[in-house]
């Protein structure tokens, strides 16, 4: 519910475009399938900073801190998302890698 069709992934070592919703659930069940040997369980946002372009469009920076379900903190890592809205929803259209220390800054 939160990505919109077309995605936009940009990642240290690939881009690619997820046009369907399909595409975006199997992306997000192979990132799952991909973090569960490092017993993840949840994410906790530490830092983020929104910068409005228009009306319609903005880009949501972050550092997020992923969780082992023992309480361990496993590496952090930054996303920088383009969010449109559309009929009243934002939807992210694009995610892109970001270090934690390179986050776009806020209005």
């Amino acid at each position: 519910a939160f990505f919109g069709e077309p995605t936009l992934l940009a990642s240290l070592d690939r881009v690619a475009t997820l046009d369907t919703r399909a595409a975006v659930e199997t992306w997000l069940m192979e990132l799952r399938a991909r973090l569960a040997p490092l017993g993840y369980a949840h994410s906790r946002v530490v830092d983020s900073r929104v910068k409005f372009l228009n009306a319609t469009t903005a880009l949501c920076s972050m550092t997020r801190i992923r969780m082992a379900a023992d309480g361990t903190e496993l590496p952090r890592g930054g996303a920088t998302y383009l969010l449109r809205k559309h009929d009243g929803a934002w939807k992210i259209h694009a995610l892109i890698a970001t270090d934690p220390d390179k986050l776009v800054g806020a209005d």
